[in-house]
């Protein structure tokens, strides 16, 4: 079901798989500020919704003009607000610029040892391979 669809972010919720979709905008076309606000919806609804599994479709993200530090801080605090939740897998979808996939990977992975959570994170290239991880989950 779709839950939200504006000009920044869609989000939609299978219930019966405990998953909430994300997808999010480009950020070079609207820059700091609104990726922030979109991730923001992004941890309420996983909040909203006390889901177990997002999968965050990133592919139309590209932060290659996007400060380093001020990019850091963005996903630190959106890590911060998933660790606080019952979100057990979050699945990644890559986008296709791989040098900048790196930058955010590496930024996401090192956020998360930080933060100490136990959310398993995986990174696909494919929206049918991250649900099908999504979907083998251990109870």
């Amino acid at each position: 079901m779709i839950i939200l669809r504006n000009w920044l972010v869609t989000i939609t919720f299978n219930p019966a798989e405990d998953t909430l979709f994300a997808e999010l905008p480009n950020v070079e076309e609207f820059g700091v500020g609104e990726l922030k606000h979109a991730l923001e919806i992004v941890a309420d609804n996983v909040i909203s919704y006390d889901v177990k599994n997002l999968l965050l479709d990133s592919t139309n993200v590209s932060v290659g003009k996007m400060d380093d530090r001020e990019y850091g801080l963005t996903v630190k605090d959106f890590i911060r607000k998933l660790t606080r939740t019952r979100l057990q897998r979050f699945a990644r979808l890559n986008s296709s610029i791989l040098s900048l996939d790196h930058r955010a990977l590496t930024a996401v992975t090192e956020i998360f040892n930080q933060e100490g959570s136990s959310i398993q994170f995986q990174v696909f290239n494919s929206g049918t391979a991250a649900a099908e991880w999504l979907r083998a989950q251990v109870n």
